[in-house]
């Protein structure tokens, strides 16, 4: 059995970026890398990666249903913003028959286990970047980029009054996936480039043109 605890903002904002219905069932959850210290969450479009345990057991994915279940029963102070917004939830993972069982402890005695998703999360890593391009024409979804930014500010436990006063910064490169940060450790949300009628810079010029005329 294997110890460790995850913060209640980092289940929460990762849940933003998971998946909630796909094939790829091992989208519809969030992904506890032990190996390298990160939570993750991806549908396939946007991906959020934060600061996670490191724990020597292997990287498991928590099922989406299970861990909104957790998060349902936390009392209001456990709420984003609030005293206890940030609190750690102890988590033990242990493996039998085969499956790794993962018991989140809540509050008041509460206690959830369930089995992990039995599957293979993608390697995230092949996603990011390694170093930064020269900007360049993209294109992204508004919904998206809104939440990525939306996932930032409730990894930071920012309550929703005080979001606008937030800020973030957004690199674009073309074809690869934009990277949104509000500048400080621990946190960061990619979102992957899509496909449109914008036809690149020429629909700027041609914007231009017709607010110049």
């Amino acid at each position: 059995m294997t110890e460790m605890t995850i913060p209640v903002n980092a289940l929460r904002a990762a849940l933003t970026h998971a998946a909630d219905k796909d094939v790829r069932y091992y989208l519809v959850g969030v992904y506890v890398d032990t190996s390298r210290g990160k939570i993750v969450a991806t549908d396939g479009h946007r991906l959020f990666i934060c600061d996670g345990p490191r724990a020597d057991c292997a990287p498991f994915i928590l099922p989406r249903a299970d861990a909104e279940r957790v998060l349902k029963t936390l009392p209001s102070e456990y709420g984003r913003g609030k005293p206890m917004g940030c609190a750690e939830l102890p988590v033990t993972v242990q493996a039998t028959d085969g499956k790794a069982w993962v018991t989140i402890e809540g509050v008041g005695g509460a206690k959830f286990t369930f089995p992990a998703v039995d599957g293979t999360f993608p390697d995230y890593a092949r996603v990011i970047p390694q170093t930064v391009r020269d900007a360049s024409f993209s294109v992204l979804d508004w919904e998206y980029t809104h939440a990525a930014c939306e996932a930032i500010a409730i990894y930071r436990d920012v309550p929703k009054s005080k979001t606008k006063v937030c800020q973030v910064g957004i690199w674009t490169a073309g074809d690869s996936v934009a990277l949104v940060t509000d500048g400080q450790p621990g946190a960061m949300a990619l979102i992957m480039p899509q496909r449109c009628d914008v036809k690149g810079p020429q629909s700027f010029a041609d914007a231009l043109a017709w607010a110049h005329a």
